[in-house]
């Protein structure tokens, strides 16, 4: 259960209310996809709380931010047909 006397149980920075009538994101989780960016974070680049992979070409979205540097948006950074 959510904690009544905080506003963010799992303090990532996003209410609770916002967690669950916004972006559908667990407000007991730090980080509801489990790809290691808190759903805060995913919210502030644009990336999907809730899939690990936002863009789906197999990279998960820390490992695109914060590795390869390739756009966890766009399945085809380079766009050269080839997923990145």
């Amino acid at each position: 259960h959510t904690n009544p006397l905080s506003n963010d149980s799992d303090k990532d920075n996003l209410t609770d209310y916002e967690e669950v009538t916004t972006y559908h994101t667990n407000p007991l989780k730090v980080d509801s996809d489990n790809d290691s960016l808190t759903d805060y974070q995913e919210v502030q680049v644009g990336t999907n709380p809730n899939l690990a992979d936002s863009d789906g070409d197999g990279l998960n979205d820390k490992l695109e931010l914060k590795i390869t540097r390739t756009s966890p948006l766009l399945n085809d950074t380079d766009r050269d047909n080839l997923t990145d």
